[in-house]
């Protein structure tokens, strides 16, 4: 998603949207700059 957002000049919030079925709270969820920088926070499994 994000070297397409790059390649495509979108943002990664609208390739995001574009590409999944997720809801626009989710994607709020998921995308919060500071759930993803503060410690001690419950993490889900890890993709790859």
């Amino acid at each position: 998603i994000a070297k397409e957002a790059l390649a495509s000049g979108k943002t990664i919030r609208q390739v995001a949207r574009e590409r999944t079925k997720l809801a626009p709270e989710e994607l709020d969820r998921l995308l919060d700059p500071s759930r993803m920088t503060q410690p001690g926070l419950e993490m889900g499994p890890a993709g790859g």
